[in-house]
């Protein structure tokens, strides 16, 4: 029970080291979370969503896309980047 400071961590600290974006889960997930996740996040990527608006979507999918929503699981998955508005794929 001491001061917990999430700004340090593998992903914080890669993105400090300047990686553009990590995606990381704050507590262990089951696969089908995590590769639901990844399915959304990486589909709206290719269509030219931003990597917040990406993230925010697959998220929202998590949350109310599932046959089964998740309770928790959509709150999971974190963005750390420097830019959120970063771009990776344009549009067509």
């Amino acid at each position: 029970g001491g001061h917990i400071d999430y700004n340090k961590g593998v992903a914080p600290g890669l993105v400090a080291g300047g990686v553009p974006a990590v995606v990381a889960n704050q507590y262990s997930v089951f696969d089908n979370a995590a590769t639901d996740f990844a399915r959304v996040f990486y589909s709206c990527l290719a269509q030219g969503l931003t990597l917040g608006d990406a993230a925010r979507e697959a998220r929202i999918e998590l949350r109310f896309g599932l046959p089964e929503p998740s309770e928790i699981s959509w709150g999971v998955p974190v963005l750390f980047t420097r830019n959120p508005d970063a771009v990776l794929c344009s549009r067509r």
